[in-house]
C-alpha cells in the first residue's frame, strides 16, 4: 500500500535527499565522527519539525480560507 503524500512526508524526503547529496562534504568538515552523528541527528529532527510546522500552517490556512 502506498503512503499518502502529505506535507511532512514530502519535506522529510527532500531533507533526506539533500543530506545524501551533501553527505561527504559535510562529513569532511567534522574531525570527530560523534560530532557528525550528533549534527546529522539534529538535522533530521529539525527537518521533521519543519515538516510538521508546515503542515500545521497549511491546515490553519485552509481553515481560514473556507
Amino acid at each position: 500500500m502506498m503512503r499518502k503524500l502529505d506535507i511532512p512526508y514530502i519535506v522529510y524526503m527532500v531533507g533526506i535527499l539533500s543530506f545524501a547529496v551533501f553527505y561527504y562534504q559535510v562529513k569532511e568538515q567534522f574531525e570527530n565522527q560523534w560530532l557528525f552523528v550528533g549534527v546529522a541527528v539534529a538535522y533530521l529532527a529539525f527537518v521533521r519539525l519543519i515538516g510538521h510546522l508546515a503542515a500545521k500552517w497549511m491546515r490553519s490556512r485552509n481553515k481560514t480560507d473556507s
